[in-house]
């Protein structure tokens, strides 16, 4: 390519990346842009998408609209492999993708091992093997700008089910939110369930905010928990639990119940030193804890 076209090139992707900033809500237009095009803007570093699981259906969905049936499994292996960044997939959409029909089950098993080896590595291996792998290929590697919040989810069996979720904010993550604004993080599944966390910056209080737990699609049964909340403190360093909830709902197939907020009334914590380490992230943790 020739260097004079490049910075061209660039542009164009950065004006399609803005035009389509949700990407997830411009699938049908996206269909219409040449598969050169797409297939950059979608490997961008600064793409616009909820989390890695909506880049990777996004693909699928595309490549399905555009390749017969007898040519979808070879268009598509090579395409996910150069666009998708597995390791930050969820378990969850990384456990779908080995059974997708539409995808060499060999190239995908071994991309999946892959990124659950990287995930089990500790922050300064994952810096050192990205150090040393070629930049085709340690783009990959690099964590895009989501628009949900990370989590680390933890799944415990004994002595009782339980899941524990932590969850970091930057100061500048909630000094962009206007009062009534919110975040969400990326969803988790227990007992069958999917949730995620959303915070809430007040409309009367622009310097504090709410934490709930959330249930991110229909429940078609009982659930009992436990639901405990914690911030990290700046005096100790510990979690100090700061509300502990009942949960007990019962929701049929009908009931939307997208955004239905299970533990109201959570405590608010004025978002000062106390609670931003080092003046600059904001530690949360939620065990939620069977009683069923």
């Amino acid at each position: 390519m020739r260097p004079d076209i490049r910075p061209l090139i660039d542009e164009a992707e950065k004006f399609l990346a803005h035009k389509f900033a949700n990407v997830a809500e411009n699938v049908d237009k996206l269909k219409n842009i040449d598969m050169a095009v797409l297939e950059s803007m979608l490997s961008r570093d600064d793409l616009k998408a909820g989390s890695e699981d909506e880049v990777f259906d996004m693909v699928v969905e595309l490549a399905r609209s555009r390749f017969p049936k007898e040519e979808l499994r070879e268009a598509l292996t090579p395409l996910i492999s150069r666009i998708v960044r597995f390791t930050y997939m969820s378990r969850e959409k990384l456990n779908e993708a080995l059974t997708c029909d539409d995808l060499d089950q060999e190239v995908i098993k071994n991309a999946v091992l892959e990124a659950h080896f990287f995930k089990e590595k500790p922050l300064y291996c994952r810096r050192a093997l990205i150090a040393n792998l070629k930049e085709s290929i340690a783009r990959l590697f690099v964590r895009r700008a989501y628009t949900l919040l990370p989590i680390k989810f933890v799944e415990l069996e004994h002595p009782n089910t339980q899941c524990i979720v932590y969850l970091d904010i930057k100061l500048e993550e909630f000094a962009n939110l206007s009062p009534g604004d919110h975040m969400r993080s990326e969803s988790f599944h227990f007992l069958e369930q999917k949730f995620h966390i959303e915070v809430r910056k007040k409309n009367a209080f622009p310097g504090k905010f709410r934490v709930y737990l959330s249930i991110t699609n229909g429940l078609v049964r009982k659930i009992k928990a436990n639901v405990q909340f914690a911030v990290r403190t700046k005096r100790c360093g510990e979690f100090y639990p700061w509300k502990i909830s009942h949960m007990s709902h019962v929701f049929d197939e009908d009931v939307e119940t997208w955004r239905h907020f299970l533990c109201k009334g959570t405590a608010i914590i004025a978002h000062d030193n106390f609670y931003f380490i080092n003046g600059t992230t904001l530690y949360l943790r939620v065990v939620v804890t069977n009683l069923s």
